[in-house]
């Protein structure tokens, strides 16, 4: 309680008052306030003129910090005693790096040369140093300095190992709540590029994905593509040489089909500030997925594995598959706990096929546990328990209210009798669940989850379906019409609502308005 209470008293520091007292202490040792500033601009990724923004304004540690650009991704190099504290053994990222700070100044004020003090590649045995030996005229055309780049990636000089050593050299850094952001430019660029009609899904993986995790600053990305996407339109699509297309014996690791990865923020000398690894791949349960949300679901995993990844740092800096190797074993059985999900989540609107799709796996051996009538039940017998379907509150906010209660709800039944013993198996529909709701309470259950909708239509679209498909089956059949195209406001309203919230979380979102059958049985073999 008191590191926390001490700790707190380090985030509210005002970065102005700082700031001053570190360059009095580097210019009372002959320092200069020049050198101060490439030391912080060098550990934040801040400007010059941005560093001086925040020291005329009225930010707090934790502003300063969290709002940083880019921590340096040699960070973890700074290493030693400051105040009386090892800098390498603070917990707390932000206590860490502002520790990491003072101990740079300190270096500088006692006379370190400013190449020891910034921790760069200068350190790096010259094998390790990406593509280093490239010189690239930079009046050639893009595709030739794409290809240069590509020839230097696929050296015959170099076995596969060295050659993954080389361009995938080992960074560790501490975790940088800009990685989401990042990838949100990034899935952005794609979008336009290649078209969103050409584009299943776009999402952000590995460990930069996982909030806190320390990370190698490279944002991965799953580029889902329908399996009738024309590849060679797909390479056009993408300019270089911002991306360079890798494939064939470019490729230093097996992939997925269509055996096709970019990568971008690649320069003839070296990185840029931001680098991604597009993996391109088909439909699919992708296992990457799975390590990912266990991960998020799972803290103490995460911890642990953060822990793993900086033991094996200090025995694999310089030895890529070495690294990726020892972290083989955990990865593996983290893989193998998220695989073994037992129940299954069907979340959406009214009348977008939660029903069908739970008969459907019916036929699989799983157990069909509708929601909306134990909803419906305890309307009618526990008004006391506030769970029903209408809270007198605008559309969006009556779903969050019952989310949040009923949430909690299934995880005590997935607890309880649907734990999954004997191979037991169930499937859950429910209306009013967020994804939010679904992460926080049921997904460490390992419980997967899928939602459907009507976001890409218009209301009246929607109601146009709806009449054209009602039968005396269906609820909807007996409303007016009045009732029933106010209520396909409601739906389109709350299914675009999911859609962004499933989009923000990474999560399964199909739109069954049309080609519905063929949608249910896309999701069929996801699961199954």
């Amino acid at each position: 309680m008191e590191e926390a209470k001490k700790n707190e008293r380090v985030y509210r520091m005002k970065f102005s008052g700082v700031y001053p007292l570190l360059v009095q202490k580097a210019q009372k040792k002959g320092r200069t306030k020049d050198e101060v500033d490439t030391v912080i601009c060098w550990l934040t990724g801040y400007s010059t003129d941005e560093l001086q923004t925040q020291a005329d304004g009225d930010a707090d540690l934790y502003t300063f910090f969290s709002g940083a650009p880019q921590i340096n991704p040699n960070a973890h190099k700074i290493t030693g005693v400051v105040c009386g504290v090892r800098v390498e053994e603070i917990e707390d990222p932000l206590v860490k790096q502002v520790r990491q700070l003072d101990k740079m100044v300190d270096e500088l004020a006692k006379g370190k040369a400013m190449d020891k003090i910034l921790r760069t590649n200068a350190s790096m045995p010259e094998r390790h140093k990406p593509h280093s030996d490239l010189v690239v005229d930079g009046t050639k055309p893009p595709e030739d300095i794409a290809a240069e780049i590509v020839k230097a990636i696929s050296a015959a000089s170099e076995t596969p190992e060295e050659r993954r050593a080389r361009i995938y050299p080992i960074i560790l850094s501490e975790y940088n709540p800009a990685w989401p952001l990042w990838f949100a430019e990034e899935k952005a660029n794609l979008t336009r590029l290649i078209g969103s009609e050409n584009i299943e899904r776009i999402i952000h993986y590995g460990s930069t994905s996982v909030p806190g995790l320390s990370a190698k600053p490279t944002i991965d990305i799953l580029l889902e593509i329908s399996e009738t996407t024309d590849i060679e339109k797909l390479k056009a699509a993408l300019p270089s040489p911002d991306y360079i297309c890798l494939e064939g014996a470019a490729l230093t690791t097996p992939t997925a089909p269509p055996h096709l990865t970019f990568i971008k923020g690649y320069l003839p000398n070296g990185f840029a500030e931001k680098v991604y690894h597009i993996h391109v791949v088909y439909p699919g349960c992708h296992k990457e997925l799975r390590f990912r949300d266990y991960l998020i679901a799972h803290p103490e995993a995460a911890a642990e594995y953060a822990k793993l990844k900086r033991e094996l740092f200090k025995n694999f800096e310089h030895d890529r598959d070495g690294y990726t190797n020892a972290k083989t074993e955990f990865v593996k059985s983290i893989t193998k706990k998220a695989s073994a999900r037992k129940n299954v989540i069907i979340a959406g609107v009214p009348r977008a096929g939660k029903t069908t799709l739970c008969r459907m796996l019916k036929s699989y051996g799983y157990t069909h546990i509708s929601m909306d009538a134990i909803i419906a039940g305890f309307e009618k017998c526990y008004p006391e328990t506030g769970i029903n379907s209408y809270q007198n509150l605008p559309s969006e906010e009556t779903m969050r209210v019952i989310s949040g209660k009923i949430a909690p709800f299934i995880r005590a039944m997935i607890e309880g009798e649907y734990s999954g013993r004997d191979n037991e198996r169930a499937v859950f529909d429910v209306y009013q669940l967020l994804p939010e709701d679904y992460l926080k309470h049921i997904a460490p259950l390992n419980t997967a989850a899928f939602w459907i909708g009507s976001a890409d239509c218009t209301q009246d679209e929607r109601f146009n379906v709806l009449k054209a498909n009602d039968t005396e089956l269906h609820y909807t059949f007996y409303k007016s019409e009045a009732e029933l195209r106010e209520g396909c406001g409601y739906i389109t309203e709350q299914s675009r609502m999911l859609k962004a919230e499933c989009e923000k979380y990474a999560l399964p979102y199909s739109d069954t308005t049309y080609n519905r059958e063929a949608v249910l049985k896309d999701i069929i073999a996801k699961i199954i």
